[in-house]
């Protein structure tokens, strides 16, 4: 169950950084954008974003009392 969990949240947290690359090709910025002048910066929003996501389904529906 534990390695299950922790699988989840990798995924999502690859999920998230990928998310975070595509987000950044997309919408690009040169100046004065915090979040897409950088593709570190985004990606790294984006995979805290996509663990928190993915641990929050997880918990949701997946892990039982």
């Amino acid at each position: 169950m534990k390695n299950r969990q922790t699988l989840i949240a990798v995924v999502g947290y690859m999920v998230g950084a990928i998310g975070g690359f595509v987000y950044y090709n997309l919408f690009p910025c040169e100046t004065g954008c915090t979040i897409t002048s950088s593709p570190f910066i985004t990606m790294l929003i984006g995979a805290f974003i996509g663990g928190f996501v993915f641990q929050l389904i997880n918990e949701m529906f997946f892990v039982k009392s």
